[in-house]
């Protein structure tokens, strides 16, 4: 896996050493001196995971909050979420500390790079409660953030507002257009998958998708992203072929990937940025520019150059959940989903026979499912302790719904950011592909065997299940099979 990705063994490294190093355990005098590995390429890795390791060491000190409300004002860092009624976001105050913030919901779309202030009582966060339970504080510390704030009264914005803010406003009324033309878990399922807003969304919905093996298609993520980014591409190029002068002039597969480049930018923060959203955005952004340059992007290099480029702008994600499973996920696509096809003994049908376009997606989607599960068993396993039994079966049968429910949601949103009316036939339209989806995943989630509970095996263990999977992918014969 090396040899053929370069860029794979450095970005594990780093991750594998914050992650170290927010289990609490400090650097050693060694881990400085093992900074000079990185001159040389087989031993790169281990130099990388110095450097996280260290990198975490860094993380903030806790502080004891004062008793009374305080006076707070700074730049808003973060895409606010929504939370039933509520916002929450980080706040770069003046002085440079970062903060969490919670605070009501304004009359006007809060965004990226609005300048605020606000009177905030300063807690600090919760620490683990249950042994081997979340813990808030040290998340939050490891990201730079000893405190929250809880806003009493109004934000107030202090400046003109942020270029991002038209893409609140289109949120806003994307989800009133959803709400007056959906039932309540269409609406929220749509605007959770179109917008990435899942503060609608019920706690029986979330556990639902949770039990079936279907959470990701219910939290916006790269598959999202492909589809809007791949689908756009494919209608450009086939509209470019047809403006003769431009087909001559331009060659079409370039131009409509320079034009689709900003999209995936906009597209990301649009739907709030999570990590795996920036993830796909990083790596699409990658593969759009090695079209333009005309040369080949591997996954793997891709996917290890999305790593990096997020672990250096917040090492705290390397704690989180969702960039775990995320990039778990494409790797295991990116390694095993072809491997896999290849071993069935069923041999590909005729290209053009009906069978190569009923059979070959199927058997397709299989391996993938089996790939990015397998993938993502030791991250299910470490923070949920339990593993969807029925996730393959639901996954084959969900995908290709979820990706006709997001180039659906995605169409209703653009159309919604002009005017609400104009998002109405893409909500009916969508109506029977969320039902759908929600039909499945109860299903799915009914029996009381669909989900098998597990002990963690703690992040020790976790790790050394991935490297045994990442093993068995440079193994051969009967010691792959063991």
């Amino acid at each position: 896996m090396t040899t053929r990705s370069p860029l794979l063994g450095p970005a594990i490294g780093l991750l594998l050493g914050i992650a170290l190093g927010f289990q609490g355990v400090p650097p050693s005098p060694a881990a400085w001196p093992a900074l000079l590995l990185a001159l040389s390429p087989p031993l790169a890795p281990v130099a990388f995971a110095a450097a996280g390791w260290i990198l975490s060491s860094a993380a903030a000190e806790p502080e004891l909050p004062p008793g009374e409300p305080v006076p707070l004002g700074g730049k808003v860092v973060s895409v606010p979420d929504r939370l039933d009624g509520r916002l929450r976001f980080r706040l770069r105050t003046a002085d440079g500390r970062l903060l969490e913030v919670y605070a009501g919901a304004t009359d006007w779309p809060l965004s990226l790079g609005d300048r605020v202030r606000m009177s905030a009582r300063l807690r600090a966060p919760p620490g683990a409660r249950n042994p081997g339970g979340r813990d808030t504080a040290r998340r939050l510390l490891a990201g730079g953030i000893a405190l929250r704030a809880f806003a009493e009264g109004p934000v107030v914005r202090e400046a003109s507002p942020s270029p991002i803010a038209p893409l609140e406003a289109a949120r806003d009324r994307f989800a009133a257009a959803a709400e007056r033309n959906l039932p309540p878990r269409e609406a929220a399922l749509v605007r959770a998958i179109g917008t990435g807003d899942r503060s609608a969304l019920d706690p029986e919905t979330v556990s639902s998708f949770a039990r079936s093996g279907l959470a990701h298609v219910l939290a916006v993520s790269g598959l999202h992203l492909v589809v809007v980014a791949l689908g756009l591409e494919r209608l450009l190029r086939a509209a470019l072929l047809r403006i003769e002068p431009l087909a001559i002039r331009f060659e079409p597969r370039r131009l409509a990937a320079a034009a689709v480049l900003p999209v995936v930018a906009v597209y990301a923060l649009a739907t709030g940025a999570g990590v795996p959203v920036l993830r796909a955005a990083i790596a699409s952004a990658a593969a759009i520019l090695a079209t333009l340059l005309d040369r080949e992007a591997r996954p793997m290099n891709v996917l290890a150059l999305a790593l990096a480029a997020l672990l250096a702008l917040d090492p705290s994600s390397a704690l989180d959940a969702s960039l775990q499973l995320s990039f778990a996920a494409v790797a295991g696509l990116a390694a095993w989903a072809g491997p896999l096809r290849r071993a069935l003994p069923l041999a590909p049908a005729p290209h053009g026979s009906w069978r190569r376009r009923i059979e070959e997606p199927l058997l397709a989607g299989v391996c993938a499912t089996l790939a990015a599960s397998a993938a993502t068993a030791p991250v299910l396993a470490l923070h949920f302790r339990q593993i969807p039994l029925l996730g393959l079966l639901a996954n084959v049968a969900g995908v290709p719904v979820g990706s006709a429910l997001t180039a659906l949601s995605a169409a209703a949103a653009l159309a919604a950011s002009l005017s609400p009316s104009l998002a109405v036939p893409f909500l009916l339209a969508a109506r029977p592909f969320a039902t759908a989806l929600l039909t499945l995943s109860d299903a799915a989630a009914a029996p009381a065997w669909g989900a098998l509970g597990i002990a963690s095996p703690g992040f020790l263990g976790a790790a050394g299940a991935g490297a045994l999977l990442a093993a068995a992918t440079a193994l051969r014969g009967r010691r792959r099979f063991a």
